[in-house]
């Protein structure tokens, strides 16, 4: 995981997630901090914003494989 300098709002900003699981990777979430509690913000390997005040915070990427599949 790297951390970029912070982004300016108004720019548009590509999150991407990689993992070399195996099996392979099936589903991927991305969730946020919001109030204390963590909340699913998007699906997929890439995570596509346009910066804004409200997206201020840490995000944390959750990939998940077959064997992890209920």
């Amino acid at each position: 995981m790297s951390i970029p300098s912070p982004v300016p709002v108004g720019k548009l900003v590509t999150l991407r997630c990689h993992s070399e699981a195996n099996p392979a990777v099936t589903s991927y979430n991305w969730w946020t901090e919001n109030k204390g509690h963590l909340v699913l913000r998007a699906t997929g390997q890439e995570l596509v914003l346009m910066a804004t005040w409200a997206d201020k915070g840490l995000y944390a990427c959750e990939a998940t494989n077959r064997s992890e599949e209920r």
